[in-house]
């Protein structure tokens, strides 16, 4: 059957790479940039038996590139509706030995003998109640960041969160009470050698550390030492290295190669495609899930930066004490927590913006003063009844049609809408503030002419009774009425999140790290994971985790036909079968 696909010829993996590399120059004037929202191929339905029979293939290869079609992402060319971007996976270079790792083992062993110290005289960690409080912490910040978004919990959502808290204050407690309760049961022999050798261990690893810090109980001294040994685990204990570069798998090619012969046996329009434009690549480290606590992230990597392209990138970090001793045990292959973000040049879907302000400003202001002449018997009386009020409406009302719902489009929409304010304040500042401005003016004007009207009204020593009343009453109104509306239709760089997919397996005798073949894949594990259980058995044999490593180093289980690390834990592996690759070496 495998000779039916000699009549995709016309589209042969060097064609199909000219296609894929070079379509951004063929393509010419008609090239827009990728619409923001992906989107499904067109007529995939129509790959059925009548194409299996034309390709000479059975009909489940036919079907099966379909559904590899359907799960994978398209982005559709904003001017040409006949080109898609594709969204190739990261994965560790092959044929090369891929990553490199250096362990500073002296102060992975002196951290080691800090934590043993701990637990010979406490019979739990030091680090345990650090890692609790951060969970805490980390938790409760978590929830912040959440309702601060607006974003609504159900109350099944509220209830979990609050049992998790309450649990994990539960055992803060309880380690925190153990601690307290040995202390007080240890001779001063006992505290004085503890001490000695904490303060020692701290020392080694450049993390200073008092006697009085390890002493005291207050909460001060608590998390004065949790920043402590916070610096303890995220210091630098080693570096890795890693070369990566964006590929499509064989089963991806091989169903775009299907799809497009589909479209020329029924006579559609040729599609073209081309890789998506990425205009800088961003690497973040994603923290790996402790055995201690669900919630507690333990980070791999410090400090870690990446240069390069799709063609090849090159990842440079250090190693954190939890990073170094999961590397140190020279794990089977492994799931490296790291993920690329990129930004790309996108049409995000169009939308407008009517802006209405209906603003309204008026003041009122009713002036009277009563003076009594005939000073020499009432003495020159004044009676006056002051009077002025202002007041206004000021309401905006923005109306969007089209857009989407995407919180990144919605910070975009937001920074469209506010330009458009800024330009409408700066109208309202040369138009209605004057006129409300004016009326203030008019007003204190007012005030004055009548304070002068009634000072001129002098007593009269002699002569009859009388009155000398002045009244004056303003009434001013300022109401300007706004309607802008803004369209927003371009293209805007959006950061995205890229497939990455990086598994790399150790060989013992070349003492590197090597891509992963299907079989390694398949087993891989993340790197927690991965060296957990070894370190639980070397505790079982009442090993030290620096003899751990040490024998691990010599035992290690390798794999007769590739000589790489590979462990056999049972059936519990984590399948990520994903084919072969097609390098794309552009």
């Amino acid at each position: 059957m495998s000779t039916g696909f000699n009549t995709l010829k016309f589209l042969t993996a060097p064609l199909f790479f000219v296609l894929l590399v070079f379509q951004p120059l063929m393509a010419g004037s008609l090239q827009g940039v990728p619409k923001y929202i992906p989107e499904g191929l067109p007529h995939i339905e129509e790959m059925d038996e009548s194409l299996a029979l034309a390709l000479k293939i059975p009909v489940e290869k036919v079907h099966e590139a379909a559904d590899t079609l359907r799960a994978m992402k398209f982005y559709q060319d904003s001017v040409n509706t006949d080109k898609y971007y594709v969204l190739a996976t990261f994965k560790a270079v092959s044929d090369e030995p891929a990553a490199s790792v250096i362990v500073n083992t002296r102060r992975l062993d002196h951290i080691d003998k800090i934590y043993e110290v701990d637990e010979e005289f406490f019979g739990s960690e030091i680090g345990e109640l650090t890692a609790l409080r951060v969970g805490l912490v980390k938790l409760t910040k978590k929830l912040a960041k959440v309702q601060e978004k607006g974003k609504r919990l159900s109350e099944a959502e509220i209830d979990y969160h609050q049992k998790l808290k309450a649990e994990l204050r539960k055992q803060i407690d309880d380690v925190a009470l153990s601690r307290k309760d040995i202390t007080s049961a240890l001779t001063n022999i006992e505290k004085e050698v503890y001490y000695k050798r904490m303060v020692r261990y701290y020392g080694r690893v450049g993390v200073p550390i008092s006697r009085e810090l390890l002493e005291k109980q207050d909460n001060a001294t608590t998390n004065a030492l949790s920043k402590r040994n916070a610096a303890l685990e995220l210091g630098n204990t080693g570096n890795f290295t890693l070369n990566a570069q964006a590929k499509i798998s064989s089963g991806e090619t091989t169903a775009i190669r299907i799809y497009a012969y589909m479209r020329k046996l029924r006579k559609l329009s040729r599609v073209t495609f081309s890789m998506l434009p990425l205009k800088r690549i961003q690497w973040e480290s994603l923290a790996e899930l402790g055995s201690d606590a669900k919630v507690v992230g333990i980070p791999i990597y410090r400090n870690l930066k990446g240069g390069g392209n799709l063609a090849g990138v090159t990842l440079n970090a250090d190693l954190t004490a939890g990073g170094a001793s999961a590397f140190g045990m020279f794990p089977s292959p492994v799931i490296l927590p790291i993920v690329p973000k990129a930004y790309v040049p996108m049409k995000v879907p169009p939308f407008t913006a009517t802006i209405i302000c209906n603003f309204e400003q008026w003041t009122k202001a009713r002036l009277r003063s009563d003076k009594i002449s005939m000073g020499w018997l009432y003495n020159g009386d004044l009676c006056q009844d002051f009077f002025d009020k202002s007041d206004g409406n000021y309401e905006c009302n923005v109306k969007f049609v089209g857009g989407s719902g995407d919180k990144a489009l919605k910070e975009l929409r937001e920074v469209a809408v506010q330009k458009a304010v800024n330009l409408l304040k700066d109208r309202l500042q040369t138009t209605f503030f004057n006129r409300v401005n004016a009326s203030q003016q008019e007003l204190t004007r007012l005030k004055r002419a009548h304070q002068l009207s009634v000072s001129s009204s002098h007593n009269v020593a002699f002569g009859g009774y009388g009155w000398h009343t002045t009244r004056q009453n303003m009434e001013s109104f300022a109401k300007m009425k706004i309607k802008e509306t803004i369209t927003y239709d371009t293209n805007e760089p959006i950061l995205i999140d890229l497939p990455t997919s990086i598994c790399v397996a150790y060989d013992k005798k070349e003492e590197a790290y090597y891509s992963c073949n299907i079989k390694e894949r398949k087993k891989a594990k993340p790197l927690n994971e991965a060296t957990r259980k070894l370190y639980e058995g070397c505790k079982e044999d009442d090993m030290s985790s620096k003899e751990c490593r040490k024998e691990r180093e010599k035992t290690a289980e390798v794999d007769e036909d590739t000589g790489r690390v590979m462990d056999d834990f049972g059936d519990d592996e984590v399948s990520l079968d994903t084919g072969g690759d097609l390098d794309l070496n552009f």
